[in-house]
């Protein structure tokens, strides 16, 4: 039994390693996000972190109620901490100041691959040239955005890989029982003390009163 088990372990092992093998990273996707901030003076509403992949691109629009204009940001997460201890950061291309219906879409190869952005609505005085915060502001918005990986999201890939080995794993689990039951009931079998019937001459176990085989008394 052990030496099944063991065969067994190693089979599911060379699976595993296979699987994490071949789902490698997640791919990149499409995202459609839409919802709506309120923000006090000199607060911010974070929308997306998305890491660019190759042709990445990301299209928005956001609607301020009353008519209060923000800024939309697109910042490179590296300048995230500089943009909160303000005034001195950089925006990224793709950004729209001082805007009370911000729409904006950017061209391929906007975005460098492999480069951490957030997109972010801003109720602050900064940056310069910017909308000037006049108290709270409610706004709207919709995203999308093409060929990204959001930090954090499901590796579609592994997801997609653990059906097929749940599935490998449970044939395997019942394969193991399989064998266990059937090399315990053949080595009981085996153990037990046989004798002949004395009219059909079939070998059954001793403790047997009567013969499995022909029904006779023994």
């Amino acid at each position: 039994m052990r030496g099944v088990a063991l065969k067994s372990c190693i089979a599911l092992t060379i699976c595993l390693v296979a699987v994490c093998w071949c789902s490698g990273t997640a791919e990149a996707a499409s995202y459609h996000l839409s919802d709506q901030a309120d923000l006090d003076p000199n607060q911010y509403h974070i929308i997306a972190d998305f890491v660019a992949q190759d042709g990445a691109q990301l299209s928005y629009e956001a609607i301020s109620i009353g008519d209060y204009p923000v800024d939309m940001l697109v910042i490179e997460a590296t300048y995230l901490d500089a943009y909160i201890a303000g005034p001195d950061f950089q925006y990224f291309a793709g950004s729209c100041l001082n805007d009370s219906h911000a729409r904006m879409t950017t061209g391929y190869g906007t975005f460098v691959t492999g480069r951490e952005y957030v997109l972010l609505i801003d109720n602050s005085d900064d940056p310069v040239g910017g909308a000037m915060a006049s108290g709270p502001v409610e706004v709207s918005y919709s995203a999308d955005l093409q060929n990204v990986e959001l930090p954090g999201s499901v590796d579609t890939g592994t997801f997609n890989a653990i059906i097929p080995m749940l599935m490998f794993g449970g044939v395997l689990v019942l394969f193991v029982v399989f064998a266990f039951v059937f090399r315990k009931n053949r080595n009981t079998y085996k153990n037990a003390r046989m004798r002949q019937c004395p009219t059909c001459h079939n070998q059954i176990p001793e403790q047997n009163a009567v013969c499995p085989k022909c029904g006779g008394n023994l």
